[in-house]
C-alpha cells in the first residue's frame, strides 16, 4: 500500500524542512538570507536529482545538508564568530571542500571517471572551480546589492581584500584533507 521512501528522499525532506526554517525566520526578522535559503533549497534540490547519476550516499548527502545549514547559520549572526581562533567563514568553506570532495570521489568510484590517481586532481580542481563560481556570483551580488548579509551581499565577513582568495584557499584545505582520509580509507580497506 505504502512505497518505501528512500533514505535519499528523507534527507532531502528534512534538509527542506529546516531550510524552510530558516527562511521563514529570515523573512521574519527582515534578513537578507531569505534569498539564501531559496538558493540553498535550489542547489540541495539539483543534488537530489542527481542523486542516482552520481550514487548519492545518504550520509553524505546529509553532510552536504549541514553544509547548506551551517551556511545559513549567517541569519543568526555565525559568520561575526570566531570558533577556535578562525573565522566562521573558514570553517564553512573548508568543510565544504571536504565534503564536496567525498562527493565527487564516490560518484568517481562508482562511474570510473578517470584513473585514481588523476581523480584526486580532478576534484580538487573541480571544487576550487566551483568554490571561484561561488566567489564571482557573491562579487557580483556585491556590487549590485551593496551591503547585508547572505550569498549574494557585501557584509560580515567578506570586509577583507582577500576574502574571496581566503575562501577559496579553504575550500581547497577542505579538498585535500577529504581526497587524503578517502586515499587512506582506500588503503586500510584493501589491506
Amino acid at each position: 500500500m505504502f512505497k518505501k521512501i528512500s533514505s535519499n528522499t528523507l534527507v532531502f525532506i528534512l534538509f527542506i524542512l529546516i531550510l524552510l526554517g530558516f527562511e521563514l525566520y529570515a523573512l521574519k526578522v527582515g534578513s537578507h538570507y531569505s534569498l539564501d535559503s531559496f538558493i540553498m533549497i535550489g542547489v540541495m534540490g539539483i543534488v537530489f536529482l542527481l542523486r542516482k547519476k552520481i550514487h548519492l550516499h545518504p550520509v553524505h548527502f546529509a553532510l552536504f545538508g549541514i553544509v547548506m545549514v551551517l551556511h545559513n547559520l549567517g541569519v543568526f549572526g555565525f559568520y561575526g564568530k570566531t570558533p577556535w581562533g578562525l573565522e566562521y567563514d573558514y570553517w564553512v568553506h573548508g568543510y565544504f571542500g571536504l565534503i564536496f570532495s567525498w562527493i565527487l570521489i564516490r560518484a568517481h568510484v562508482f562511474n570510473k571517471i578517470l584513473s585514481t590517481p588523476i581523480i584526486y586532481v580532478f576534484v580538487i580542481f573541480f571544487v576550487l572551480g566551483f568554490s571561484a563560481a561561488h566567489e564571482l556570483v557573491e562579487y557580483q551580488g556585491a556590487m549590485a546589492f551593496g551591503e547585508g548579509e547572505g550569498f549574494i551581499f557585501f557584509g560580515i565577513g567578506d570586509w577583507d581584500r582577500f576574502d574571496s582568495q581566503k575562501d577559496m584557499q579553504n575550500a581547497l584545505i577542505g579538498a585535500i584533507i577529504g581526497c587524503l582520509g578517502y586515499a587512506v580509507y582506500e588503503r586500510v580497506k584493501n589491506r
